[in-house]
């Protein structure tokens, strides 16, 4: 597991009393992995707050996992009103202990797509591999590991898993889609886990006369698409560029719109919470 000693900050709540990572002592029994929510906070808010600790409420139901969400709304307000942060991502976890469950929370060495990347789209590569109960956001250390090897060596941004049937589910830490005209595709929700920018973008498909499609999307039909784009907290809409062997020849303007109309939900999330 992580811990404040890791910190981007030196400052960490655990349930919900604030200390110093120097000071840090908490820790796991063996094998007990957390179930945890990566929030963007901008400004010392927390982007949209309320979608994240209802999929960590959810998780923590399906592993009778003790989450009491207003508490942790609570601790939250108090801490990031003392740990204030221009723009930083926040690691959430919840532990199941003997008695009831620890909730830790702390910010994390963050990194951004640059406005190149947006503009030029970024490569990713594929990894044949299915994630374990994709609906429950829990620590995956031995994926995430393999997929960290594989970016470095191969210096691309994401690894796409892919399942038996040759299909792409999912990032490694991003949701996918692909894109064919004034439609998106993506995998459906029950194979993967349903990344809050993901939920978003669908929502705004909805809203902005793209369609939206959910199917499995093979590898092998990846030449047939104008171009693909991946979801998520850091990287929020990114534009990919090349899949593998597979490159797209531009940014399509289907992902260029989404790019824009997530960027102007999140200004006026940030507005409406002033």
């Amino acid at each position: 597991m992580e811990n404040p000693i890791e910190a981007t900050f030196p400052y960490f709540t655990l349930n919900g009393s604030i200390g110093n990572r120097d000071d840090f002592t908490f820790s796991l029994q063996p094998n007990i992995l957390p179930v945890y929510e990566v929030i963007r906070v901008v400004n010392s808010k927390p982007l949209f707050l309320d979608d994240h600790l209802q999929r960590l409420s959810e998780s923590c139901l399906k592993l009778n996992i003790n989450c009491d969400v207003h508490c942790i709304n609570k601790w939250l307000a108090t801490f990031l009103r003392f740990q204030k942060v221009v723009q930083c991502n926040l690691r959430l976890s919840i532990t199941k202990n003997e008695k009831a469950s620890d909730f830790l929370a702390y910010f994390i060495s963050s990194k951004y797509p640059t406005p190149k990347q947006y503009t030029n789209g970024v490569s990713v590569e594929l990894l044949s591999l299915v994630r374990d109960n994709p609906s429950v956001k829990v620590e995956n250390r031995s994926l995430r590991e393999l997929a960290n090897e594989i970016i470095s060596q191969r210096n691309v941004y994401e690894v796409l898993l892919v399942n038996q049937n040759g299909e792409i589910t999912e990032g490694s830490r991003s949701n996918f889609f692909a894109v064919k005209g004034n439609t998106i595709y993506t995998a459906p929700l029950y194979y993967v886990l349903e990344g809050i920018t993901r939920k978003k973008v669908v929502q705004l498909t909805h809203e902005n006369g793209i369609e939206c499609v959910e199917k499995p999307i093979r590898v092998e039909d990846l030449t047939t698409f104008d171009g693909a784009f991946i979801t998520g907290t850091s990287p929020k809409v990114l534009p990919v560029s090349r899949i593998g062997k597979v490159a797209f020849k531009e940014i399509s303007q289907t992902t260029k719109t989404l790019i824009e109309k997530y960027d102007q939900l999140i200004r006026n999330y940030l507005d409406s919470s002033s």
